[in-house]
């Protein structure tokens, strides 16, 4: 699970504390954004997945590569650790969910893509999703008053992708911010048992 801009893993924690009686089987992983200069924010450093540029619609590519590439690492990891790729799902927030949702461009195929108040990240890119993940269940959830990333923005996301991925299931909160709510979380826990829950 990616958290989100100026957070750490630790603030993602509580979902491993709430699922872990249900998914026993389930090993849960935080990573940590590394800190770099935030151009919108005038320079100022921050845990952060990729650069937000002060110039609208100008994304950081190199940075999205790069959190990629780690991505893939860490799922190269699991996969030396006896974990089956078809058994990891790959989550993210906001900035969090974007590398999540980039992470279905990846040669790995995961069980799942669980995107948060999120976006995908460089659309002009074809094709946003790899053949490997073509049928990779996603679930994206956005709150319809969350001005940070806007609903319509979450929206051309879905869109996009559903040119290219067959099981994507965009959820829509009624009043909810850049942030999470209980109804939220158990829409993300019945998603994470549906694709985790042991056979």
């Amino acid at each position: 699970m990616l958290h989100g801009l100026g957070d750490s893993g630790a603030g993602w924690e509580f979902l491993a504390r709430e699922l872990s009686a249900e998914l026993p089987h389930t090993a849960f992983v935080f990573p940590h954004a590394p800190q770099r200069p935030i151009s919108r924010f005038d320079g100022q450093r921050s845990a952060a997945w990729f650069d937000i540029s002060a110039i609208p619609g100008q994304a950081d590519r190199q940075g999205l590569m790069d959190s990629l590439r780690y991505v893939e690492g860490l799922l190269e990891e699991q996969a030396a650790q006896g974990v089956p790729l078809q058994r990891i799902v790959v989550g993210g927030f906001s900035q969090g969910g974007a590398v999540a949702l980039l992470a279905l461009r990846s040669r790995l195929r995961v069980a799942g893509v669980l995107a948060l108040s999120a976006f995908v990240p460089l659309p002009d890119d074809a094709p946003l999703v790899s053949d490997a993940n073509a049928a990779t269940p996603i679930l994206m959830c956005h709150g319809d008053a969350d001005s940070m990333i806007t609903l319509e923005r979450a929206q051309r996301s879905v869109e996009g992708l559903r040119r290219s991925a067959a099981l994507l299931d965009f959820r829509v909160y009624d009043g909810l911010a850049h942030n999470v709510n209980s109804e939220e979380m158990e829409d993300v826990r019945q998603f994470l048992r549906s694709r985790l829950a042991q056979e």
